[in-house]
């Protein structure tokens, strides 16, 4: 995993590959999620009778699991995370080609992993950092990142970020 700093915040960068047909199952998952609930409304993880793929799902949550893990011992330089209790949700959202997603940040919440199951064409993942400061001017505060089939970025949660697909 690649790490930044930014504006003293670690952000994790890491390209994944898991098996077409499992990429594929998650996609149908977030599309349905999508298509069934409000946004943030219900976890991805929080399976149920209306669920499918569960099993693609859970793998997925213990990957989701490890890759924290591993941010925290080597972002913060935390020990022991092995004894750290890591509750993971899955909120979905996708953008269309040639839209954005609403620019947004998790409060309530540590930190916020983005997989990327599917990009067509070009992509922007922006982060911006609210925090008020005298040391860095407003457009030093905007790191962009061109994600692509794969990526995930790990970050924690006061970073308000959203996505641009082109077409």
């Amino acid at each position: 995993m690649k790490y930044s700093k930014n504006w003293s915040t670690p952000i994790g960068r890491l390209e994944l590959c898991i098996p077409d047909d499992v990429r594929n199952k998650l996609i149908e998952a977030v599309h349905h999620h999508c298509n069934t609930y409000e946004p943030r409304s219900k976890s991805l993880f929080d399976y149920n009778e209306q669920s499918i793929n569960i099993d693609e799902l859970k793998e997925f949550e213990k990957i989701s699991n490890e890759l924290i893990r591993y941010y925290l011992t080597n972002a913060y330089d935390i020990t022991e995370t092995d004894k750290l209790s890591i509750e993971a949700r899955a909120f979905t959202k996708y953008a269309d080609e040639g839209k954005e997603t609403v620019t947004d940040y998790y409060q309530g919440f540590d930190g916020v992993l983005v997989y990327y199951l599917d990009v067509k064409d070009k992509c922007e993942h922006l982060f911006f950092d609210p925090r008020p400061t005298v040391n860095y001017p407003a457009d030093e505060k905007v790191t962009v990142y061109e994600p692509k089939t794969g990526t995930v970025l790990i970050h924690p949660s006061y970073l308000w970020y959203n996505t641009k697909s082109f077409v």
